[in-house]
């Protein structure tokens, strides 16, 4: 199947000569990074003070006789203006949209040959709307960070008037005026910032009240046909799936569907049976101790959604958090995937993709990830430009990302970030530097205390025509082997080095004689180092013609060091065990105690250390979420470090 993620076989030539080769398109650390620390659990990428609205005519891609699911190129899109097969306009009633995943679902599959195209809107300049739920802050009010030129602004220029708690957040145009409104939820309610025109009014002008209290989450889908969208809202202690009808452009104050199924927490829009109208699907989390957790759809019927659901998953249960809909085998059908919040012992543990047999979707999970983790949004979205859709994810304690390999999934992410000692709660995809790719916008939050965390971006560098990869650091009996790889040919390159320390670093030096040259691999052997020290290094490629760049940076510690030491816990963020590592001078009884920040002893344990190198493992699953001081003790010295536990 041939999909509108690019427009014409150059560009296409083009994105394989930069990610094919399988290079992950996001650095290790935040391309942009918010001044402000607020507790952000949900986030929206659009173009809320209509700065950068641009239209696309006639994106094209061709039909295979059987695909039903094509992609925009932008995304997230605002409206699908008309989609036509050979220049005949399809009808509004024969194809569904949506907007935030960028794809579109025709009734009727085009022939073989069959030439698609399709008009809508975009956006250059995508803003960043955080929605503030931590009410022990003194400025509790969501913000927007505007995009100024391609880049997001440090701190927010709009703040809204009304304090809220605010939990779940969903953006569309709702009322089809052509600009971007927000629905927000928490404690209880629902409410809309309105769209003005040039941006979004302060206080929210359309609420309503939840009879139960906790909005969990929205989805924005067209269940009717008609252009205006419905809202899916989750409403998680009373455990039911509401829809409030959309009145051409006016929303109901009180569903017109409710369906009620225990532990309700996460929904989503779409095509599930390929004929047109948005089906949803409906997420349910097991409680501890209640081993049903389950993902039920709900079929339109020519605009009316059934009351009862026609498929459910089978065991092994999930405690579902996440739902996105996407055509992950490039087959022309929407598959569904579930994200997971799990506990293991408990519960399935681990993310699912249900491939669909046109419009069929299985009972078991046709992939699984082999990484357990605490997850809470996932996106689905062609992250490398290999023509394929990639799984992106929030989760907990880092942002991850599963990439491909000879066309399938794998099965470990290809990318992790994490924030310490801040949480992930939201992810979002989208261009936010107008340069043809998606990047991964990352919503954070304070792990214990009222304070929050800053707000992150990760551009995507597939439009850079250099990439390196495999760039690491060993130890050496001579000092630290560098090594890595790059795509095309370079000028050379440097090599920097700094000693980490315990606060800030300093700038790095240049500890290479001139340009390294040769052929990809390369290498280059460190002689100027100390034993048992920890070195960063980074590598400044100089390209053929432009500016030089920097990657980086990766660390090493040298020789097995026989004195005192007492090494980050990994992982950490930690949940159920982790592992200490810590060295002495000579063999002793050592003491690790754990405290909470208080200053009490939770855990004490004594070990027989050997001289050299040591480690223990750590059962942290009896403690409750938070940061906590670890120290060792051993021989008269002694060492803390901090860690976080999570769920």
């Amino acid at each position: 199947m041939k999909k509108l993620a690019i427009t014409t076989a150059a560009a296409l030539t083009a994105l394989a000569a930069f990610c094919a080769w399988g290079a992950v398109p996001f650095g290790y650390q935040p391309d942009w990074e918010s001044a402000d620390q607020r507790s952000t659990i949900e986030m929206a990428l659009a173009d809320f003070n209509g700065d950068g609205w641009q239209v696309t005519k006639g994106e094209k891609s061709t039909g295979d006789g059987q695909s039903h699911v094509f992609y925009l190129r932008h995304y997230p899109a605002l409206t699908i203006a008309e989609v036509r097969v050979n220049g005949k306009a399809v009808p509004r009633a024969d194809y569904c949209f949506d907007a935030r995943a960028g794809w579109f679902s025709l009734k009727n599959a085009p022939a073989n040959g069959a030439r698609v195209d399709v008009d809508y809107k975009w956006s250059n300049r995508l803003d960043f709307f955080a929605g503030n739920e931590d009410r022990a802050q003194t400025d509790n009010r969501d913000v927007i960070y505007f995009n100024r030129d391609g880049a997001l602004e440090k701190t927010p220029s709009w703040l809204s008037t009304a304090r809220v708690e605010t939990w779940t957040v969903m953006e569309a145009d709702y009322d089809a005026d052509g600009d971007v409104d927000v629905a927000i939820g928490g404690d209880a309610f629902i409410k809309i910032y309105k769209n003005t025109g040039t941006g979004l009014e302060g206080t929210p002008s359309w609420s309503t009240a939840l009879p139960g209290g906790w909005a969990a989450c929205f989805a924005w889908g067209d269940v009717d046909n008609d252009g205006y969208l419905e809202l899916a809202v989750v409403d998680s202690y009373v455990d039911r799936f509401y829809v409030f009808k959309n009145n051409a452009g006016t929303l109901e104050k009180s569903p017109s569907w409710s369906a009620g199924y225990s532990d309700a927490n996460h929904a989503a829009w779409g095509d599930a049976d390929g004929d047109g109208d948005m089906d949803l699907a409906g997420g349910t989390r097991a409680s501890l101790g209640v081993t049903e957790g389950f993902v039920y759809l709900f079929r339109n019927e020519n605009g009316t959604l059934a009351k009862t659901h026609y498929w459910k998953n089978d065991p092994p249960a999930g405690r579902c958090d996440a739902l996105a809909w996407g055509d992950v085998n490039g087959d022309g059908w929407l598959d569904l995937l579930k994200g997971i919040c799990g506990r293991g012992g408990e519960h399935d543990p681990y993310a699912d993709i249900y491939y669909s047999n046109r419009g069929v979707l299985p009972k078991t999970p046709s992939w699984e990830s082999g990484y357990y983790t605490h997850c809470n949004n996932s996106c689905l979205a062609d992250a490398d430009a290999d023509g394929l859709l990639d799984l992106i994810q929030a989760c907990g304690g880092a942002v991850i990302a599963y990439f491909r390999e000879g066309g399938n999934l794998l099965k470990q992410p290809s990318w992790e970030y994490s924030p310490y000692p801040y949480g992930t709660i939201d992810n979002r995809v989208g261009d936010v530097d107008a340069d043809g790719y998606p990047d991964v916008a990352v919503a954070c939050v304070g792990v214990s205390g009222p304070t929050g965390g800053p707000n992150l971006l990760f551009l995507n560098r597939c439009d850079i025509g250099v990439h390196v990869k495999n760039f690491a650091a060993s130890p050496a009996a001579k000092g630290v082997a560098l090594r890595w790889e790059v795509n095309e040919p370079v000028g050379g390159f440097n090599v920097l080095r700094d000693v980490k320390a315990a606060e800030v670093a300093a700038e790095p030096v240049k500890i290479n004689d001139g340009l390294i040259t040769g052929r990809s691999p390369y290498r280059y052997l460190d002689e100027g180092v100390a034993a048992g020290k920890t070195y960063r290094y980074w590598l400044e490629v100089v390209p053929l013609a432009g500016a030089p760049e920097r990657h980086g940076p990766v660390e090493c510690t040298t020789g097995a060091k026989t004195s005192f030491a007492l090494a980050q816990n990994r992982p950490n963020p930690a949940r159920g065990v982790t592992t200490v590592a810590f060295s002495v001078a000579a063999a002793c009884d050592a003491t690790l105690a754990i405290y909470d920040l208080a200053g009490r002893k939770v855990a004490s344990s004594v070990v027989s250390a050997v001289a050299g190198a040591n480690k223990l493992e750590l059962d942290v699953s009896y403690l409750a979420p938070g940061v906590y001081t670890y120290r060792l003790e051993a021989a008269g010295e002694a060492a803390a470090k901090r860690m976080v536990v999570i769920r």
